[in-house]
């Protein structure tokens, strides 16, 4: 009966030893997330600022206020650091698109804040994902890529959208979810890329996201001056867009 207490502090004296290392490891693990973090951040301003080709790491590294050979040791090359990036991009994108979305009620409060989510998220970080065809150019398949995977789960915030409009009667059934997501996320790729080329005040970009924003939520659910089968309202939406864009480019 003795040899109890006696094996109960030996447990107990061997669990507090063991209490220094694991706090020592969770500090470390914390300035190394810490610090990767800060790579990430300025990897992002320094992509978004000066381009792909014109960034260096060297730049980055200056950005994030540690030496070059630092650097490498969380990034092999700037490729990786570009994919870190792009990866917190969407992880960023995907998180704030499911929080607005699941914070509102309706269909088309839902898709009106989706909309202006993306837009406004693509026209104020576009240098980053205009690295993307970048990085992926010579992939054979995309498909096969962690980039489209991180993708995929972003625009699948829109599919559930989308097939909980229908399930509740405020999203017609007439086109396919693959066709309604193609054209709403290439009508804001477009009409984001008008809106950076038209002009340079954040008053008229905004009015220009509106304008867009409210077109193709009313063309997608209907109503109001829309008539018309869904796939005519829809590709209404992309000819006003297109008008657009030749109006910029002329």
């Amino acid at each position: 009966m003795a040899s109890e207490p006696a094996e109960t502090t030996n447990l107990a004296a061997g669990s507090d030893a063991l209490l220094p290392s694991t706090a020592t490891s969770n500090t470390r693990q914390s300035r190394v997330r810490k610090r990767e973090d800060a790579i990430i951040a300025a990897g992002r301003h320094v992509f978004t600022t000066h381009g792909y080709a014109r960034a260096t790491m060297a730049m980055i590294a200056r950005e994030a206020g540690v030496a070059d050979g630092t650097l490498y040791t969380y990034f092999e090359n700037k490729d990786a650091l570009a994919r870190g990036v792009i990866a917190d991009y969407y992880a960023r994108l995907t998180a704030t698109a499911k929080q607005g979305v699941d914070n509102r009620r309706t269909t088309r409060t839902r898709l009106d804040f989706l909309a202006r989510h993306h837009i406004t998220s693509i026209m104020e970080e576009r240098g980053i994902i205009e690295m993307l065809p970048v990085l992926t150019s010579s992939l054979s398949d995309f498909s096969e890529d962690e980039l489209y995977g991180l993708n995929k789960t972003y625009v699948a915030v829109f599919d559930t959208l989308i097939r909980d409009g229908r399930a509740s009667g405020d999203i017609p059934g007439d086109a396919d979810v693959a066709v309604l997501r193609d054209i709403f996320f290439g009508a804001l790729d477009y009409g984001a890329r008008s809106s950076l080329l038209r002009s340079s005040r954040k008053g008229a970009r905004k009015a220009d996201v509106t304008r867009l924003v409210d077109r193709l939520v009313g063309m997608i659910i209907g109503g109001g001056a829309s008539t018309g089968s869904l796939a005519d309202r829809l590709e209404a939406v992309i000819d006003r867009v297109e008008i657009a864009l030749k109006k910029v480019d002329n």
